[in-house]
């Protein structure tokens, strides 16, 4: 039962951002807000939400887990339905330290989700199943909140979150009452291998993280991408639910063609379609090339991120590196809400596109120079659960 209980709530916990661009667009022709408004709404949760991982390491040896797990659904239940009300009476900045609190128990629920996965002999299999649900979810979501949104408001995918949770709080007995062998790296442990590896390793890191920024940024606004591109709302609707399913055509794809002596050219190529899709997103001007750069984005972030994390652990020995990559994910995809949000309050468009298409390109560099350092080496079991891990905690991409 532990097993269902980690899958049926780690696929719900980060829905807001796999429903990103709709309810960016119910938040503009509902609320009237802007997009730097929109981009703060998004981004708190995903600045907060990583604290948790950090805070877990002093409790998770002193406090029940299970007793942990039903506080947080409860304070997050409650958080999400008062956030539907202050949304509803336009109280934004009441709205936003409602999502503190409520940001920190999804986050506790959604890190003990990934590090209960360590008592399973197949963590890797287990995170695939996690990864379809939360795309199953998310092309759901995307289906059916068009018409919810008409219905009853901006408010609802709070409520959906609210209730499902709660459903969950009898499966939460269910958690250990320890942390699991192997859910933690040691804070003493250090990345081996020299200081070459040990920069390339760095590198990659930060190649992920600006990676992240500008990926996190087009698709939380994906929706004004395709409406300056002529799409009328019932097609952004329908749109945007198609494209939530080019995440398994993606990260399948690069599964398929993952390849050591190909990862170069693989990197580039992915890089190329990606800064291509963004050109399109930009200055193409008709609803059929917004929908096919929209395709062609999503395509090339869900190809790209296997890959990059991939080198991170080939150059992580230890898993450290991706300990701090786990942690650092939230944090970039907020930030690039953010300022994407900025950008298109006071510069617009394209300048917004053009910023992100130069962190795409800082990012590709960098990859294509740690592609050359990261070798057919094997990282360590650490090191291979919590690339699992991040890619489970990417999986609303």
């Amino acid at each position: 039962m532990l097993r269902l209980t980690v899958i049926v709530t780690s696929c719900i916990i980060p829905a807001l951002f796999l429903w990103a661009p709709m309810l960016a667009q119910a938040f503009q022709t509902q609320l009237h807000l802007s997009p730097g408004t929109i981009g703060r709404l998004f981004s708190i949760d995903m600045l907060i939400s990583p604290l948790p991982g950090l805070l877990m390491f002093l409790w998770q040896k002193h406090i029940g887990w299970r007793h942990v797990a039903t506080l947080c659904a409860v304070i997050f239940a409650g958080g999400s339905i008062l956030s539907a009300v202050l949304l509803g009476h336009g109280l934004i900045n009441w709205f936003y330290l409602c999502r503190i609190p409520t940001a920190m128990a999804s986050g506790t629920l959604y890190v003990m989700c990934n590090r209960s996965v360590a008592r399973f002999d197949d963590p890797d299999r287990l995170f695939g199943v996690m990864l379809t649900s939360q795309v199953v979810v998310a092309t759901l979501g995307l289906l059916v909140l068009p018409s919810l949104f008409a219905r009853f408001g901006v408010g609802v995918p709070y409520v959906v979150q609210a209730l499902w949770v709660l459903a969950l709080v009898p499966l939460y007995r269910y958690f250990p009452d320890a942390p699991p062998h192997g859910a933690s790296v040691p804070a003493t442990a250090s990345v081996t291998g020299g200081t070459g590896i040990m920069l390339a390793g760095i590198m990659s890191v930060g190649a992920l993280f600006i990676f992240n920024i500008a990926t996190g940024a087009v698709w939380t606004f994906a929706s004004v991408f395709l409406q300056a591109g002529g799409m009328t709302s019932a097609g952004i609707d329908h749109m945007l639910a198609l494209v939530g399913m080019m995440g398994i055509v993606g990260s399948g794809s690069a599964a398929l063609a993952a390849s050591g002596k190909r990862r170069m050219a693989l990197l580039l190529g992915g890089y190329a379609l990606l800064l291509l899709s963004l050109f399109g997103l930009g200055w193409g001007h008709s609803p059929a090339v917004a929908a096919g750069a929209l395709v062609a984005f999503k395509l090339s972030w869900t190809f790209l991120l296997p890959f990059m994390l991939g080198s991170i652990t080939l150059l992580d020995t230890s898993g450290v590196l991706m300990n701090v990559t786990t942690m650092t994910l939230g944090v970039s995809l907020g930030l690039g809400a953010v300022v994407a949000g900025w950008l298109l309050d006071h510069a617009g468009q394209a300048v917004m596109l053009t910023g992100m298409a130069a962190c795409s390109l800082v990012a590709a560099t960098a990859s294509v120079i740690v592609a050359g350092r990261a070798g057919p080496g094997r990282p360590s079991r650490a090191a291979r659960h919590q690339v699992a891990e991040a890619e489970a905690s990417c999986s609303g991409l």
